[in-house]
């Protein structure tokens, strides 16, 4: 297998973020789910949790047509390397919000997502949004 040569830190974990809100919000949902794992698992307070890109691409495309049709912001509260040479695992705790064109909130909450690196490169694992 061929190394990986990124480098699972806080600046990529930044960067995976700001390409996901930046694809999310110019509509552009194959470039967002990039940063998921083909086996990563889903869940949201009071839903099923749902499992694979797959998945994972139905929920936001009825989700974006339906509740979640303003403009994302992400905020990062706080991203938790684990220790190693050569860590292979985080988690970044985010605080969401849907604004509107007017800059007025529509919806916020938060999310913990974990951060995997492997053989592929880096990808979120696990995303439970609340």
């Amino acid at each position: 297998m061929e190394k990986v040569s990124e480098v699972l830190d806080r600046g990529t974990i930044e960067s995976m973020i700001d390409t996901f809100v930046a694809a999310w919000n110019a509509g552009d949902m194959e470039q967002a789910l990039r940063v998921y794992a083909e086996d990563a698992a889903f869940a949201t307070l009071g839903g099923s949790p749902i499992f694979g890109k797959d998945q994972i691409r139905q929920h936001y495309l009825a989700a974006r047509s339906e509740q979640y049709a303003g403009i994302l912001g992400l905020e990062v509260l706080n991203i938790r390397i684990a220790p190693g040479h050569e860590p292979s695992m985080a988690t970044a705790m985010l605080r969401w919000c849907f604004k509107n064109s007017q800059g007025a909130e529509l919806s916020c909450g938060f999310a913990m997502c974990a951060y995997i690196r492997d053989e592929t490169g880096i990808h979120v694992s696990d995303d439970i949004s609340f």
